[in-house]
């Protein structure tokens, strides 16, 4: 049964789609503040300019309507001011925020006086009857806008009252439609779209371009990975103009060799381990084939070489099983504070055994009141691999010293044989390094691992009467 797996999206889609959604929001969001913005400015000025033109008009209404002082018949004032009125309608001009300003005169209770009510259109008759409640309301002056149809109309009104003839209140109503300032902001609206259009889509080419550079190179890295699970370690090689990049060619590179080694240490271990384990599975089947044989008259010492030879498969396999054990990621150190003193003087009295059979000594330099805060198993293993490997090659002591200082705590294994090899030193802790016996082993490397595992650093030395191996546990220490 096939396991469902969600469709994966391309790192280009997630670059392009999100800049595309926030470019068409910041459009909208700008689109819509211009709106508002432009709409309450014009309004504002819109309103400024009506409010100037009434007040030019009060003067010219004063000026000629003074005349008619002289002559105040009702016909004289009907032909002259309706003449006036007529006049200024058809030549007032205003900015290209308000067009078609058209004047009344109303009386004070909201009548239309000028011009003729037949000639008067139907949104200046509504706004008159507007203008007209507000007046009986008290207002005396004011401005507004009126909605009809589909046109929007500003309305500013002011009681006047300059002559004899008239000598109750009248009102100056100027109504000026609005149409032209909304033309000018639907055509600004259409360049300002097009214009945010042309730049979403220059945009979108870069975000895209840009993506393109970005994943160009992790498709190189995603087919170079591929080949490393095939076994092909060659450098990768890729030229690269930015930092990261760069650092993960360097990262991959530096895995390609890590793995190059691991693989090639991997075939050596199981050539060597192979080769370590046929040695004494040879001698146990020859000896016990001769045994069946009856080519042994007697068998006792055929089977004392086959026991010995188990005894050594079976050191083998352990160490085997212990590395195993080691390499495993779930294998957690477990720590607790250990006396040291105590520790290793339980260490020591394990090998005092071996040592006295071998005429060697083993001492022990350390302050009974240090202690260490490490994983007892794994610490065990390692001074067991140290010690039993330092006894293999002293000539008589082997010494076991504990420092601590400011850097941390430092236990040496120090043996008085001959020394390490300068050809073997390198690759002491390889797994099967082969010794001068020509033998392998993987004792030290099982040290090496478990070191690891604790925090700790193992290394080895050749000293003036020996070789010295160093386990440091830094920054650590009583204090």
């Amino acid at each position: 049964m096939k396991m469902k797996t969600d469709k994966k999206k391309k790192i280009q889609s997630k670059i392009v789609r999100p800049y595309f959604w926030t470019m068409i929001t910041l459009a909208f969001v700008i689109i819509i503040s211009f709106n508002l913005v432009m709409r309450f400015t014009m309004n504002r000025m819109a309103q400024d300019e009506i409010k100037e033109s009434r007040e030019t008009l009060k003067a010219l209404l004063r000026d000629e309507l003074k005349t008619l002082n002289d002559d105040p018949s009702e016909a004289a004032l009907s032909t002259k001011t309706r003449e006036l009125a007529a006049a200024l309608n058809k030549s007032l001009r205003m900015s290209a925020l308000t067009t078609d300003t058209e004047i009344l005169l109303l009386n004070q209770n909201g009548g239309i006086l000028i011009p003729k009510v037949a000639t008067v259109s139907d949104h200046a008759t509504r706004a008159s009857a507007v203008v007209s409640e507000k007046i009986q309301a008290g207002d005396k002056e004011g401005t507004f806008q009126l909605r009809m149809n589909q046109s929007r109309f500003l309305v500013s009104f002011e009681k006047y009252n300059e002559t004899k003839t008239f000598a109750k209140a009248q009102y100056l109503v100027l109504i000026a439609s609005q149409d032209q300032m909304a033309l000018l902001t639907r055509r600004i609206n259409f360049i300002l779209i097009g214009i945010l259009l042309v730049c979403v889509s220059i945009g979108l080419l870069v975000s895209r371009k840009i993506a393109s550079q970005l994943t160009k190179p992790i498709q190189k890295v995603s087919r170079y990975a591929e080949n490393l699970s095939k076994g092909d370690f060659s450098p990768f090689n890729q030229e690269t103009n930015t930092e990261e990049l760069h650092n993960l060619t360097i990262a991959l590179n530096q895995m390609a060799e890590s793995l190059k080694k691991k693989e090639q240490t991997k075939i050596d271990f199981l050539q060597n381990f192979s080769h370590d384990l046929r040695t004494p599975l040879m001698s146990i089947q020859g000896y016990a084939e001769g045994i069946t044989t009856g080519v042994f008259t007697d068998p006792i010492k055929p089977a004392q070489v086959i026991a010995s030879e188990s005894i050594r498969l079976k050191h083998l396999v352990d160490q085997l099983i212990t590395l195993s054990r080691l390499d495993a990621p779930e294998q957690l150190p477990t720590k607790s504070s250990i006396g040291l003193y105590a520790f290793l003087n339980l260490l020591i009295e394990r090998y005092e055994g071996l040592a006295t059979k071998d005429s060697k000594t083993i001492t022990l330099q350390s302050p009974k009141g240090l202690t260490l805060n490490t994983d007892e198993e794994l610490l065990d293993k390692i001074l067991s691999n140290l010690i039993s490997n330092a006894l293999r090659y002293a000539t008589s002591n082997v010494t076991i010293s504990t420092v601590e200082s400011t850097e941390g705590i430092f236990i040496d294994v120090t043996d008085d044989g001959a020394g390490i090899p300068s050809e073997i030193l390198p690759k002491l802790f390889n797994r099967f390094a082969k010794g001068e016996d020509g033998h392998f082993g993987l004792g030290l490397a099982i040290a090496e691992v478990a070191s690891q595992k604790i925090g700790a650093k193992l290394t080895a030395k050749n000293t003036e009467k020996g070789a010295t191996f160093t386990l440091a546990f830094l920054n650590q220490n009583n204090r």
